[in-house]
């Protein structure tokens, strides 16, 4: 695949030129759909383009993936013909699906367990952010846009679209958005993650572009996590979790 404007652009002082390539972790498992993590980075939750299943892996080292061990635990998700695009934890249930969506709750130990519900999203949604209080998507058309819950921590009882941002993307998957919700970055299939600025914290109206770089190494991306504790993006490619540290 062609990378159209493979050299970095900046705007201002803040770039995303240094994604600089720091551990890997081969799962021999198939390509990954999507995964994601709990808050700690102690668990993993991981989707297989070719299954309908979850598996979870769990992290010794926070701070290095390649400690990162299957659990032996598994569990069928969604329907049988499920091809999950998007997975997410929040506090206390994770979420996973395409256009229809099914949410499970989380024990203690993270352990998997059975469903706790769905909600038909429509379209077709490629990256998923949870908040105690709302939700964002980012569709396949780069369309991103928020819901609110009518339940804390319950994505069952997300509502109609109250904000939204349409992105210049290429193959969208994947977005997060920093802890103080003043930054929001989307990914594209050939990983490409893009930055941009909100006008206010976890607000989508007015966002603007500030720059973007390229996951060296990374032809393939189906999602992508950041860890903002320690700097680090997390993607999966042909089955082999990748990290890379950048600057924010």
């Amino acid at each position: 695949m062609r990378r159209r404007g493979s050299r970095l652009r900046k705007i201002g002082s803040i770039a995303m030129n240094s994604f600089v390539a720091t551990e890997t972790k081969d799962l021999v498992m198939p390509y990954a759909r999507t995964q994601c993590f709990s808050a700690g980075f102690t668990t993993m939750i991981y989707v297989p383009q070719s299954e309908s299943r979850a598996y979870k892996y769990n992290i010794t080292n926070p701070n290095d993936l390649t400690t990162l061990v299957y659990s032996g635990e598994s569990l069928a998700i969604g329907s049988s013909d499920l091809r999950a695009s998007a997975i997410a934890i929040n506090s206390s249930r994770y979420i996973v699906g395409r256009d229809t969506f099914y949410e499970y709750l989380i024990n203690a130990d993270f352990s998997l367990s059975a469903s706790d519900g769905t909600k038909s999203i429509g379209g077709v949604q490629t990256g998923i952010m949870p908040f105690s209080d709302s939700v964002l998507f980012v569709d396949s058309v780069g369309l991103v846009t928020k819901r609110n819950l009518a339940t804390s921590n319950d994505f069952t009882t997300s509502g109609v679209v109250v904000d939204s941002f349409q992105a210049t993307l290429y193959i969208p998957y994947g977005i997060s958005v920093s802890p103080d919700g003043l930054y929001m970055y989307l990914g594209q299939y050939n990983g490409l993650i893009k930055k941009y600025l909100l006008s206010s914290p976890f607000t989508l109206t007015g966002a603007t572009y500030i720059n973007e770089g390229y996951l060296p190494g990374v032809s393939v991306m189906f999602d992508f996590t950041i860890n903002y504790s320690n700097n680090k993006l997390i993607t999966t490619e042909s089955g082999v979790i990748k990290t890379f540290s950048f600057l924010l």
